[in-house]
């Protein structure tokens, strides 16, 4: 994202390495990080503007209803991806226990 949007950012971002996640949406999504106000996906094709993410934290299940609020193209030379900043707007207290956790015994990027 730009820096105007890092300078809105209210809690630290996580990255996130070797979790299972699984999206609505027509193509792979692959977390890159996660704060306690939302999440940074990456994709193939451009993402839908709202969903369900649905992985494990540890060994805790983790479900929210995000809504891409950014979205940028990135080029690279592994080709093109699309990048979607997204909020949580929804999740139980069980998910939002384990992704405190998480982001406690995580270091931040």
């Amino acid at each position: 994202m730009t820096d105007a949007d890092s300078e809105r950012r209210r809690s630290p971002r996580v990255e996130v390495v070797n979790h299972s996640l699984s999206m609505r949406a027509t193509a792979p999504v692959r977390v890159v990080d996660l704060s306690l106000g939302g999440v940074l996906l990456s994709c193939a094709a451009r993402p839908p503007r709202t969903g369900t993410l649905n992985m494990v934290l540890g060994n805790t299940p983790f479900i929210a209803t995000i809504e891409v609020r950014q979205r940028a193209t990135m080029v690279g030379d592994a080709g093109t991806e699309q990048r979607a900043g997204a909020a949580f707007v929804d999740m139980n207290p069980g998910s939002r226990r384990a992704l405190e956790h998480f982001l406690r015994s995580a270091r931040p990027t």
